[in-house]
């Protein structure tokens, strides 16, 4: 097959969720057999080179050289790869895309990665984030490429409760759950040996709520915490972060954004991994997969993802500060039942969640796809 997949950026120096995911899945399927081009559309600058088996194009986006001539360029790739499907990850691009794949009568797969794409309001953000989307027009592309979901020939989601959301604004749309992958550990990465160590790996973001994590290692203190990500707030909300940073109790080690291999590594070596953000905001946590495969259970404040934690025995989702400090707290004080918890998380992700179970998914959902496209 020749597919073409393409996200806002490619993992570099910058790195999401999404793109990571993207790449993940693109470097599978090259390593397949199959001819990969990857499209990074805002990329900010224009490159092209190879990585592991994929053609990367990057683009500098419409809001470099207008929206007409963005568009056009990216006609002009699909037309001379001529893929027999597309697969996007980058809602507000959507819009623009499905015009191009619909023109050439391409089958498109579109994909949503957090709850605030799951409906056409943009609900979801703070108030702050809501009123720029207004001013810079981004509500607006936000509106009009939920709607045109309903060109795609397959909508994925990355769990079931938002499959399940945009299922009741979209009835007649297919509309499939991917789970997220995570390659599979080297073992000297799995955790082995209880700690002290609590670590929370994110992007700082105001809906990341970075200072709950603060405020934990603060009524923790006999405890050892990590913060792994880049400040990717600016304006006022950077500011506090920064000050809020400068004066973390002495127990909380700000380490910053880092590799992707060196993160895995400070995972690898610690007893839990929480999350903090906001419910009804992300999708599947990339962090969440990358403690259950190195054995460290997950506590989250209010975030939960399809009831899996609870249900398989592998952490817990907790609704207040005070229950998230007791939780935490508890676990880590007793040493037997958080490892128990671990060896229950790293079976749950190789049996779910491996690179290689998520791409069989995305291989045979092209399949069918392009199959169904030539027939009609």
């Amino acid at each position: 097959m020749r597919i073409v997949l393409m996200t806002a950026i490619y993992p570099g120096k910058r790195i999401g969720g999404a793109e990571y995911q993207t790449s993940l899945l693109g470097k599978e399927l090259a390593m397949r057999g199959h001819e990969v081009m990857y499209l990074a559309v805002e990329a900010g600058q224009t490159a092209e080179y190879q990585d592991e088996g994929v053609r990367v194009i990057e683009l500098p986006g419409w809001g470099a050289i207008g929206r007409p001539a963005h568009y056009q360029r990216i006609r002009e790739i699909i037309s001379d790869f001529r893929p027999d499907v597309g697969y996007l990850r980058y809602l507000l691009e959507l819009a623009g895309v499905s015009d191009v794949f619909r023109g050439m009568q391409i089958p498109l797969v579109s994909v949503t990665s957090s709850f605030m794409e799951t409906s056409p309001l943009f609900t979801g953000h703070d108030p702050r984030t809501m009123l720029r989307s207004v001013v810079n027009g981004t509500l607006f592309l936000h509106w009009k490429a939920f709607w045109s979901i309903r060109h795609s020939a397959v909508h994925v989601c990355n769990s079931e409760d938002m499959s399940k959301r945009i299922r009741r604004w979209l009835p007649g749309v297919r509309i499939e759950t991917v789970y997220n992958g995570s390659p599979l550990p080297p073992e000297h990465e799995v955790h082995q040996l209880p700690g002290k160590q609590v670590i929370w790996v994110n992007n700082v973001k105001r809906w990341k709520r970075p200072e709950q994590f603060v405020e934990l290692a603060r009524r923790l203190p006999e405890f050892q915490f990590v913060m792994i990500g880049s400040l990717q707030s600016k304006g006022r909300y950077a500011e506090a972060c920064r000050r809020m940073l400068a004066d973390a109790p002495k127990n909380l080690n700000y380490l910053g954004g880092l590799p992707v291999e060196e993160v895995n590594k400070q995972i690898g070596q610690s007893d839990i991994l929480v999350y903090t953000s906001k419910p009804d905001t992300e999708g599947f946590g990339n962090s969440l997969l990358q403690a259950w495969f190195r054995a460290v259970p997950t506590i989250c404040l209010s975030y939960n993802v399809d009831g899996i934690m609870e249900r398989e025995g592998i952490g817990f989702v907790t609704q207040s500060m005070d229950e998230f400090a007791a939780r935490v707290g508890e676990l880590m004080r007793d040493s037997e039942k958080r490892m128990a918890m671990g060896r229950k998380a790293q079976e749950y992700a190789h049996a779910h969640h491996r690179v290689g179970h998520m791409v069989d998914q995305y291989e045979s959902m092209f399949r069918g796809i392009i199959e169904t496209s030539a027939s009609s």
